[in-house]
């Protein structure tokens, strides 16, 4: 059925996969994005499978390799890699792809265009393709941004290796269309042969659009803090200058008798502002995985000399020989090597738990490197996270409500007549708390926990000060 009909859309049923195995469809069928869902989600909730596999719908729709196309307020946006010379049907190709796009702009007729990539081919020669692109072009009254913006020649495409360089990289626009801003950015790090456009364009959108985006709540993203990135010198000189005053005040309390809660309350207050300044000012918060964790101090170095080089490189003209190229294939090829080693490292670790059959490290390493985040969209049909956030409530209300208040009512007095003649069992020397016990608690937790009320962390918490300051409240609460 593929190579005689050679579908854009296939709509299956049945197709029997549990929700793991979806995976299959990506890998059997290449040349096809999947969209659809396993009807044997409760099953495998529920333990082992029995019997025969039922339901599940999938949508596999044919991928592009040459274009792609997008719609923003009234700006359609395509994205477009064509043939490069020596292709097969090279010519044949362009047309059918430009006649596709004609089609989806006599769709958009009140929308301006704007089509940006790779053309393989100078539109300022006389290249059959580069002919029909210019035709394509005139036709709805497209301007280049290259020309609007610049009046020097910038090539796009640069291998110093084979010392060539040319521009076959474009941005169309509609002269209707809003555009700001262009250039030909030439990046310190770049491991292409092309370099990137830049391209300001300013899209309108409707009135209920703008309205709709106002009113859409962003969801909050949690960050975590990054003490391994963080300044420790500049931090510890921080919180050491501000809580110097504070500790002569604690230390003060401790070997007075009289305390009162507010005074309490405010060092405790000033305390944690301090540590929560510090640590805003010393120690970088980002989202989980957003460093490498196999880029090294090496690689630093390396990234630095290579930008460093290309920085001369470009100021002494850009000669064909000389340190940067060897300092940019280095560092690219270490960087390649920390990559591969990273791979290793997990798959060590996965030969390692296997052999000590830990099954707990094992499936630990497995879900962190194979298994993506499990995020629900869905509750009970329902996707807007104010809805769903209103059936947790009434699920929860009505999990906790009493089924009967009178009886409610009667335990919780019963309770309270019985802690008011309640004394407890008489305290010894072993129940003694002190700072010996404290520290040897604090100790044992473990990193990586989440934070509490007020933002503190274990890594806060093992300071000395914080210590003192626990004691003293479990001694001012006997």
């Amino acid at each position: 059925m593929l190579v005689r009909y050679n579908p854009d859309l296939f709509l299956l049923q049945e197709h029997w996969l549990t929700p793991a195995n979806l995976y299959k469809f990506d890998s059997h069928f290449v040349n096809y994005f999947s969209f659809g869902c396993s009807a044997m989600s409760a099953a495998v909730e529920a333990g082992m499978l029995r019997g025969r596999p039922f339901g599940g719908v999938i949508c596999l729709v044919k991928k592009s390799l040459r274009y792609a196309i997008i719609k923003i307020g009234t700006c359609i946006l395509v994205n477009v890699y064509l043939p490069c010379v020596g292709s097969v049907d090279r010519e044949l190709i362009c047309d059918d792809l430009l006649s596709e796009i004609d089609a989806l702009c006599q769709r958009y007729r009140d929308c301006n265009i704007v089509i940006a990539g790779d053309f393989n081919s100078d539109l300022d020669s006389t290249d059959n393709v580069a002919r029909t692109v210019s035709e394509f072009a005139n036709r709805y009254a497209m301007i280049r941004c290259d020309k609007l913006f610049s009046k020097v020649y910038q090539p796009t495409y640069v291998n110093l290796a084979l010392n060539q360089q040319s521009r076959i990289d474009y941005i169309l626009a509609s002269s209707d269309c809003h555009i700001t801003d262009f250039s030909v950015v030439d990046p310190d790090i770049n491991f292409s042969d092309h370099l990137p456009l830049f391209v300001g364009v300013k899209c309108f959108t409707s009135k209920h659009d703008c309205i709709d985006i106002e009113n859409r709540k962003s969801v909050p993203k949690q960050k975590y803090p990054r003490w391994d990135k963080a300044d420790h010198n500049a931090y510890h000189r921080y919180t050491g200058d501000n809580l110097v005053p504070l500790i002569t005040k604690l230390n003060a309390m401790l070997y007075s008798s009289e305390y009162h809660n507010d005074r309490i309350d405010e060092l405790y207050d000033n305390i944690v502002c301090t540590f929560v300044n510090g640590e805003k000012l010393f120690v970088p918060s980002h989202d989980k995985n957003y460093y490498k964790f196999w880029w090294t101090e090496e690689l630093t170095q390396l990234k630095k000399a290579a930008v460093d080089n290309n920085r001369i490189w470009k100021a002494a003209g850009k000669p064909h020989s000389g340190r940067r190229q060897q300092s940019r294939l280095k560092y690219r090829k270490r960087l390649r090597e920390c990559e591969q080693q990273s791979t290793l490292s997990y798959t060590n670790d996965l030969h390692e738990a296997l052999l000590r059959k830990n099954g707990t490290a094992f499936w630990k390493c497995w879900r962190a490197n194979f298994e993506g985040p499990g995020k629900c969209v869905e509750v009970e049909n329902c996707v807007d996270s104010d809805v769903v956030a209103e059936k947790f409530a009434s699920h929860l209300s009505s999990a906790y409500t009493p089924n009967n208040a009178v009886r409610a009512s009667k335990i919780v007095q019963d309770f309270l007549l019985m802690r008011s003649s309640y004394c407890g069992l008489p305290l010894t020397v072993d129940h003694v708390i002190d700072t010996e016990l404290v520290s040897s608690v604090i100790s044992h937790l473990h990193n990586g926990k989440a934070p509490d009320i007020a933002g503190l962390t274990i890594l806060n918490i093992c300071l000395t000060v914080i210590r003192q300051l626990l004691l003293f409240c479990v001694n001012c609460s006997k």
